[in-house]
Order: C-alpha cells, then sequence, then structure tokens
C-alpha cells in the first residue's frame, strides 16, 4: 500500500480522549493515543507528513516529521495551543524537538502586533538565558495571501543548546503563531554545523505552512 501524501486532521475532537483537566481546557494526550497516530504516520513513505487544523477563525495546514505526536493541548476562549513532539519523548521534561501552534483571538489579538510580538519574543528568550544566547531577525516572508513574520533565537543552557524559530502571521483578527524548537548537547565540534542544519531545516518546514478561512477548510 502507498501513501504518497499522508494527512492527518486535529481537532478539540481528535484529542478528547485525553487527561482533561478541571476547567476542560487542558489535555494531555495519552500514551495509548500517540502511539495510535504514530503508527499511522509510519504508514507514509515520506520523512514528513501533513496536517491541518482548525483554529479560531482560521485554518492551518502545516508539515512536520512523522515520528512528532501532538502530547498536549490548551483550548480558550481567547487562546488556542497544541504541542507536538516524538513519541515516546516527555513533554513535561526531556524532549528533544517541538513544534508548537499557537492562536490568539479577539481581543486579545487586536493589542498584539505581529512585528512587536516577533521582536518581544526575541527580547524575553534573551532575558531568560542563562548562559551565552542570540537572536536573528529573519525578516517577513509571503506564504500565499499571508504575511508572515519569522525570529530565530538561540540559547546554551548548562550542557544543552536550545534552538527555536518563530513565524508569526496575523490573519482575519487572530494572531498565528508556529514555532519550531530543539534541543541537543552543545558541544563545540558540532554545535555550529548542527544549528546551521537545523534552521534550514525548521524554514523549510516553516515555507509549507498555509493559512485558510476556517470555513473553507472544513467544507474540504
Amino acid at each position: 500500500m502507498r501513501f504518497p501524501f499522508f494527512r492527518i486532521v486535529l481537532s478539540i475532537s481528535t484529542l478528547i480522549g485525553g487527561t482533561v483537566h478541571a476547567n476542560a481546557q487542558e489535555i494531555y494526550v495519552p500514551e495509548e493515543q500517540q502511539r495510535a497516530l504514530f503508527e499511522a504516520a509510519q504508514q507514509s513513505e515520506t520523512a514528513e507528513i501533513q496536517g491541518s487544523i482548525g483554529l479560531h477563525e482560521n485554518a492551518l495546514v502545516y508539515s512536520y516529521p512523522k515520528d512528532l505526536v501532538p502530547v498536549y493541548q490548551v483550548q480558550q476562549p481567547n487562546l488556542f495551543m497544541i504541542e507536538f513532539i516524538p513519541f515516546g519523548e516527555d513533554v513535561r521534561k526531556n524532549w528533544s524537538r517541538m513544534l508548537t501552534i499557537q492562536a490568539f483571538a479577539e481581543p486579545v489579538a487586536q493589542r498584539l502586533d505581529p512585528v512587536q510580538f516577533v521582536s518581544g519574543l526575541g527580547q524575553a528568550m534573551q532575558a531568560n538565558c542563562s548562559g551565552q544566547g542570540s537572536s536573528q531577525d529573519l525578516g517577513q516572508v509571503a506564504l500565499g495571501n499571508t504575511t508572515a513574520y519569522r525570529f530565530a533565537s538561540s540559547c546554551e543552557r548548562g550542557q544543552t543548546i536550545e534552538t527555536i524559530l518563530f513565524q508569526v502571521a496575523k490573519r482575519k483578527g487572530e494572531l498565528i503563531v508556529v514555532q519550531l524548537a530543539s534541543r541537543r548537547p552543545n558541544t563545540a565540534e558540532t554545535a555550529a554545523a548542527e544549528s546551521e542544519a537545523g534552521q534550514t531545516y525548521f524554514v523549510s518546514l516553516l515555507d509549507q505552512v498555509a493559512y485558510f478561512d476556517k470555513a473553507t477548510e472544513q467544507a474540504k
């Protein structure tokens, strides 16, 4: 059986089998459901799979490595967030790579400018970095009919270096943040090469993000 195009559609109903907190807004996806999604994704013949998710007013189509699975989701009136990490890792402590999608709706999004938001993220990352850190404004990019802004940041934390690439776009009154992060051993022999290769790969994933009206995507 061939799977040249593999797609996973996620929503609050997809993950409702997880552990729901008292406010019914936070969900930790149980391991058995993570395993089922992981095993389904392995049927793809490509290294990445495509996912789509409905936010508040928009829908997002994106690609990600097929070893990642959704592990945590937050649903609030003005905020949506979902996190993916490699299957078998723990989102609370020992993850090595992470994809995070966030969406801020009105009225919160009304006071958030994407350029200022990106700048603020970079400043916050450097302020919270206990070791040597760096940041880079990657400017804006056109993705279909949507303009997005990108920023890269890295921080040395003891024997580990953490690298994060942000993509921020404002569309239909909603601020949408796609974040790709990695943690790896901080060794002088490989740090520079791995950092450059990792950022190049992250950029290639962000280039595949597509934004749609939620109603249009749900109609497909």
